[in-house]
């Protein structure tokens, strides 16, 4: 029995190994999608607060970062790896504030949309602005 356990421990760690480096795979495709949608962008500044997000779009990449277009703009930061896993089809992004804003220091959770489950949470951090930047072929 002794060389099944030691046995077993090289394929679980291979498979851990396997699985971190999918994740890595992932994170690192996430980081190119947000640099490729920030092209045009400038950072603008910080914001502790975004409004109320009735007209806003959002989006959560694997990498854990988090860009909300609102008009014109984009704001975005990175959430970390605990609400990373928002960027999974089945989950939403839920938090709790005043009237709709996202607030620094808000904590916000993971929830799985189909089960409820709980799958993680993090707390809001400032959000950098991006302001489109003007052509200068349209500037003239």
């Amino acid at each position: 029995m002794r060389h099944v356990i030691l046995f077993a421990i090289p394929i679980a760690l291979a498979a851990c190994t396997t699985d971190d480096g999918y994740r890595s795979a992932q994170a690192e495709e996430a980081r190119a999608e947000v640099q490729e949608r920030l092209v045009g962008y400038t950072p603008a500044g910080t914001r502790n607060c975004l409004p109320g997000r009735s007209q806003a779009s959002t989006r959560v990449y694997a990498d854990g970062t988090i860009l909300v277009r609102q008009g014109g703009n984009l704001y975005g930061q990175n959430l970390g790896p605990s609400c990373a896993s928002a960027s999974d089809v089945h989950t939403a992004l839920v938090t709790e504030g005043t009237f709709g804003s996202m607030c620094s220091g808000t904590i916000a959770r993971v929830v799985d949309s189909s089960t409820g489950m709980f799958r993680g949470s993090c707390s809001l951090g400032e959000w950098t602005e991006y302001e489109k930047v003007e052509d200068a072929d349209e500037a003239s």
